[in-house]
């Protein structure tokens, strides 16, 4: 009988409806989208075996399809608002079952480090976890933002988030809130380095981002976290194009709304 390999799939979560930065997602940098960076920075993992474009059946989304098929990536196109099932409807129209990883990325994360990613699946696998993540609390970069679970898990968390859009639309939140229900890890960095911001929300964010691009431009999309902290720390003024933001604030005042009974 043959023995079937686990998958290691990522699902990037993208659509073209911010509200802060609208069509961020096909921004250019350095002569591409942003989405193309997303998932060219991926593909640098060793072992992530196959990704998919996950965005919303709104019509403001037919630029990503369009990108997507042109580019010859893998779309699922669905709910806008209920993550969750998005996550699931496209785990599922990958072949996902069982054991599978998933590995949920937002499209606004250009800098997202593959080098991470393996590191995380590695510890995932030898940990036994259901949900893995760096960001429960985080300690790396705001837009290196990695959440991995079975896709026995994410059927779960689909499962229980049905009947309630707070909790379809805000990924994690029901499983953090419940780790009696799941087998939970958190992957932390050396030092935390939450405060810096490599995510892309706002205008400056995608000034930012380019900046970087631009500094380490002979390494085309080769690059990693060590070679963007060595580029900052002498030239520490770039980290101030961004520096004002707040981290996951769009998240904190969804909460803070939940907790005063409007959703």
């Amino acid at each position: 009988m043959e023995v079937r390999r686990t998958k290691v799939v990522a699902v990037v979560q993208a659509r073209m409806g911010s509200t802060r930065l609208p069509r961020k997602v096909l921004a250019e940098i350095a002569g591409k989208p942003m989405l193309y960076w997303v998932v060219k920075r991926i593909l640098l993992s060793k072992k992530v075996s196959g990704f998919i474009v996950a965005t919303t059946n709104k019509q403001i989304d037919d630029a990503i399809e369009e990108f997507a098929r042109k580019e010859g990536f893998p779309i699922y196109r669905g709910s806008e608002n209920d993550i969750v099932d998005r996550c699931y409807q496209a785990a599922l129209k990958m072949g996902a079952a069982g054991e599978d990883l998933i590995v949920r990325i937002t499209a606004d994360c250009p800098l997202v480090d593959a080098k991470l990613l393996d590191e995380m699946v590695s510890i995932f696998k030898k940990g036994r976890y259901d949900f893995f993540s760096n960001v429960n609390p985080p300690t790396f970069p705001d837009g290196l933002d990695i959440e991995m679970l079975t896709f026995d898990c994410l059927r779960r968390l689909w499962q229980a988030t049905r009947r309630d859009p707070f909790l379809a639309e805000w990924f994690r939140t029901y499983i953090v809130q419940n780790p009696d229900k799941f087998r939970i890890g958190n992957h932390t960095y050396k030092e935390d380095l939450s405060r810096l911001r490599w995510t892309v929300d706002e205008k400056e964010d995608l000034e930012f981002v380019r900046r970087i691009y631009s500094e380490l431009r002979e390494k085309g999309h080769k690059f990693y976290m060590d070679d963007i902290l060595r580029l900052i720390s002498k030239k520490p003024h770039i980290t101030k194009i961004n520096s004002r933001f707040i981290r996951d604030k769009a998240y904190i005042d969804a909460l803070a709304e939940r907790s005063r009974g409007k959703r």
